[in-house]
């Protein structure tokens, strides 16, 4: 008898592209607003609302609430309607998008109530920086300088 060989797709190595941006995006945050941030990666369950941002928290002392995409994936009806209302609370709410490129970009609340992938005109870049820690290990962060100006 000969061995079954594995016909499926073949497993890939390391963290999927979504959880690459969440942790990219939450080193960003901690480099760029040291002392100044308590965010976290919100894990909704049943008991939940829906539309809840994918990293809530706090930066410089407002709400913010970001919602992670990757190229392809839309904003739902209910993750419009959450940031809508972090918005008109005071708080800041924004989309991150990474393109297939790897390019990231910012959409403030304004443009992701209107989404579409056509029309870039005002997605914010956050350019990639290189931060090198104490130990001389060299690590890619975003350059958040969109988000520091809505602050």
């Amino acid at each position: 008898m000969q061995p079954r060989h594995w016909s499926g797709p073949k497993p890939t190595s390391g963290p999927k592209p979504e959880k690459r941006l969440e942790h990219l995006v939450m080193f960003s945050i901690g480099t760029q607003f040291p002392g100044e941030n308590f965010v976290w990666k919100f894990h909704a369950s049943e008991f939940d609302p829906p539309g809840i941002p994918d990293i809530i928290g706090s930066i410089q002392g407002r709400f913010v609430g970001l919602e992670l995409k990757m190229e392809g994936n839309y904003f739902s009806e209910f993750q419009k309607t959450k940031m809508l209302l972090i918005s008109q609370s005071g708080g800041i709410a924004c989309g991150v998008i990474q393109m297939k490129d790897e390019s990231v970009w910012l959409l403030t609340n304004d443009v992701v109530q209107s989404f579409t992938l056509r029309d870039r005109t005002r997605w914010l870049p956050l350019a990639p920086l290189e931060w090198i820690d104490a130990h001389g290990g060299r690590h890619p962060v975003l350059n958040l300088a969109a988000l520091k100006v809505l602050l």
